[in-house]
């Protein structure tokens, strides 16, 4: 039976069952991939097959650890995040999951613990789940899932298995795509989305797809006009701009690259192939420079005038 909820983590599934079949999977695994993967649906599957009492490869589905999984009530399955209004784990939660570790199985089985996001971990709390990593308690598996596994202590990291989910080719999930009533995908907004399919699914339903181009023929406007204003470019940036000007940064990536090669993620996009008409390679790459210096100046300082920002990185950008 195929419990995986993506078709892109099929093969990632079969290679953890093989070693569940094989009883050689360690006591701390870490799953590292790209937002929008939907990984955590192949950890909840772990999970339910550690804490199973019928399966050493698939959750049987109906025996009381099931069901108490299934309810959220499974004594033995702890799960550690940031608390509510919080963005780091903390020393202290770490410690608790640490007692957690030491202590019997309620139900004579494993236990199973999971922190997510790993790299919202302090320092300090890092360096109490690496003593526990050190001498692992019997009987029971530490899961750790990540959006930035290069901010984990290289400690932590050597001390669980690595399993990476790779990003899927467009190619490999447009009839999943096709299933959920979305086709003609551009290549740009599969780029801009890092490739996750999740992602991806969210910013045309959302109608940011939409929004992201009308931010790309404003910008072309602007550069291609000779007394042209700021505004239509400032008012498709108002909001959510960190994320709006991220994706306008990998997009314009994608024009720096086509200078030199020929990229299908240009060619298919029609804002950005008018772009490609209006600037050149150097153009190019000192507007991503500058774009780059205005996101990280709106991440550390909130409190800037983001619209007199933006008007500033236009003109720098049209002047050059």
């Amino acid at each position: 039976m195929n419990n995986v909820q993506y078709p892109w983590l099929q093969a990632t599934w079969n290679q953890l069952q093989s070693s569940l079949e094989q009883r050689v999977l360690p006591g701390a695994l870490l799953f590292s991939a790209t937002k929008g993967l939907g990984e955590e649906s192949i950890i909840n599957e772990l999970v339910k097959v550690q804490l199973c009492k019928n399966s050493d490869a698939e959750a049987c589905g109906f025996c009381h650890s099931c069901e108490l999984f299934q309810a959220d009530t499974h004594p033995d399955f702890h799960r550690i995040m940031p608390l509510e209004g919080k963005s780091s784990i903390s020393v202290d939660q770490i410690r608790e999951g640490n007692r957690s570790a030491l202590e019997s199985s309620q139900l004579g089985g494993k236990r199973v613990i999971v922190i997510q996001p790993a790299e919202a971990m302090t320092e300090q709390a890092m360096n109490a789940l690496l003593k526990t990593l050190e001498t692992p308690p019997e009987s029971c598996v530490f899961i750790l899932r990540s959006h930035a596994a290069h901010r984990l202590l290289p400690t932590i990291k050597s001390r669980c298995q690595l399993w990476h989910i790779p990003t899927p080719d467009l190619n490999n999930y447009l009839s999943w795509l096709a299933d959920n009533n979305i086709s003609k995908v551009p290549e740009l907004h599969y780029q801009v989305c890092l490739g996750a399919p999740l992602t991806l699914k969210e910013f045309i339903e959302k109608g940011q797809d939409i929004e992201f181009d009308a931010t790309i023929e404003a910008l072309a406007d602007f550069l291609e006009q000779e007394f042209a204003l700021p505004k239509a470019f400032v008012d498709a940036c108002a909001t959510e701009t960190l994320i709006k000007l991220n994706r306008l940064s990998l997009a314009l990536i994608e024009l720096q690259k086509s200078f030199f090669v020929t990229q299908a993620t240009v060619d298919s996009h029609t804002g950005l192939k008018r772009l490609q008409s209006i600037v050149d390679y150097q153009k190019t790459f000192d507007m991503s420079r500058r774009l780059a210096e205005l996101t990280e100046q709106l991440t550390v300082h909130t409190g800037l005038n983001q619209e007199l920002l933006l008007s500033q990185w236009l003109i720098e950008t049209k002047m050059s």
